[in-house]
C-alpha cells in the first residue's frame, strides 16, 4: 500500500513507515524496531505480502521468515532444512542462498528460488512447505506469480537463463513449458537467442494474460491467453522493423521485443497501461569513475 520500506545489507535489516503529513504533505519516515535476530540477520531476498501485514525475509542463513507489519514478530520461519532440493537434484556441498521472492496476490503463496535455480512453494497461512517444483535445464533467473484475473488458476511464472518460460499451476502441481511443444517456437528465436537473460517479469492488469519480460537491454511481450502459443507460426524469426524510433522485433501470437532502452535496472506496471521503466545511462556511470580511469597508462 506504499506505506513501508525495507531494505537490507548482509548484516543489517532496516525497516521504516511512511506516512504524508496531511498538513504541508510532507513525507514522514518512521524507523520500526525490529527484533534483534530479525535485524541483525540481514537479508538476500524481501517481499511484502499483497495485504500489506506482512513482509517475507529470505535471511543470509538460508532462513524464510514472515513478520508481522503490526507486531513486528515473527509469525513463521522455515529452516533450511525445511527447503531441501528435491531428491533428483545434485546434492550442493552448502546450503545454496535465496536470492529470490515471490508472493502471491491473495497472500496465500510464497515461492522461493535459490542461486543455484531450486524452487520452493510455501504456505505462509499453513506455515509450511507445499512443495518443491522439479529442477530445470537451466538456472531460474525471474520468478512471479501471474494475477488470478489474467489466468483462472493460480500460476507461478518463471524464466530461466536461456529465457524460456515455465507456468506452474498451483493447484494442479502440472509444470510447463511456453510456448508448449506442439507450437512451432521460429517466432520466439529472438527471445531464446538472446545474448542477456531476463531479469523480471510483470503483467498488464488491463489486459488479462499478458505478461511482460525484462532484462538488461529488452523488453518482451508475451501473450498467455489460451491457444496464443498454440496459433504461433514460422515468421523466419521475426521481423524487425522501425515504428516511432523503437527497435521493434514482432512475431505472431502477441509477441513483441523491443530494445530501445538500456541498461535496465526495474520495471513494472503501476497501473492499466502504465509501465514504470527506470534505467541508468552508462554515461552517468562513467561520470562517477575516478581520475585514473582517463590517465594514459590505467593505474599508473
Amino acid at each position: 500500500d506504499g506505506q513501508w520500506l525495507a531494505f537490507s545489507h548482509p548484516s543489517r535489516l532496516s525497516l521504516y513507515r511512511l506516512s504524508v503529513d496531511p498538513s504541508d504533505r510532507s513525507l514522514d519516515v518512521d524507523k520500526c524496531e525490529l527484533p534483534p535476530a530479525v535485524e541483525a540477520a540481514g537479508a538476500n531476498a524481501l517481499a511484502f505480502l499483497h495485504d500489506s501485514k506482512r513482509l517475507a525475509i529470505a535471511t543470509q542463513s538460508g532462513e524464510v521468515l514472515v513478520v508481522s507489519l503490526a507486531s513486528l514478530e515473527v509469525q513463521a520461519s522455515y529452516a533450511p532444512a525445511d527447503l531441501a532440493v528435491p531428491d533428483h537434484a545434485p546434492r550442493p556441498s552448502s546450503r545454496p542462498a535465496i536470492n529470490r521472492l515471490t508472493v502471491s496476490q491473495d497472500g496465500q503463496w510464497l515461492a522461493t528460488c535459490d542461486i543455484e535455480g531450486h524452487v520452493h512453494l510455501l504456505s505462509p497461512e499453513a506455515r509450511r512447505l507445499h512443495t518443491s517444483l522439479p529442477s530445470l535445464p537451466a538456472k531460474v533467473t525471474a520468478l512471479r506469480f501471474a494475477p488470478t484475473k489474467s489466468l483462472s488458476q493460480q500460476v507461478l511464472v518463471l524464466v530461466t537463463a536461456e529465457n524460456r518460460v515455465y507456468l506452474f499451476d498451483v493447484e494442479e502441481a502440472r509444470l510447463t513449458a511456453f510456448p508448449p511443444p506442439e507450437a512451432t517456437v521460429h517466432s520466439y528465436a529472438p527471445l531464446l537467442s538472446y545474448a542477456h537473460h531476463c531479469y523480471g517479469i510483470c503483467f498488464n492488469p488491463s489486459v488479462p494474460g499478458s505478461l511482460m519480460l525484462w532484462g538488461h537491454s529488452f523488453l518482451c511481450h508475451l501473450d498467455l491467453s489460451p491457444g496464443a502459443a498454440s496459433a504461433a507460426r514460422s515468421v523466419g524469426g521475426g521481423e524487425k522493423r522501425k515504428r516511432w524510433n523503437v527497435d521493434v522485433t514482432e512475431g505472431e501470437a502477441g509477441f513483441k521485443m523491443i530494445h530501445k532502452y538500456s541498461p535496465m535496472l526495474a520495471v513494472d506496471f503501476i497501473g492499466g497501461d502504465s509501465l514504470l521503466l527506470v534505467e541508468r545511462p552508462w554515461l552517468q556511470v562513467l561520470s562517477q569513475i575516478g581520475g585514473t580511469m582517463y590517465r594514459k597508462r590505467f593505474g599508473k
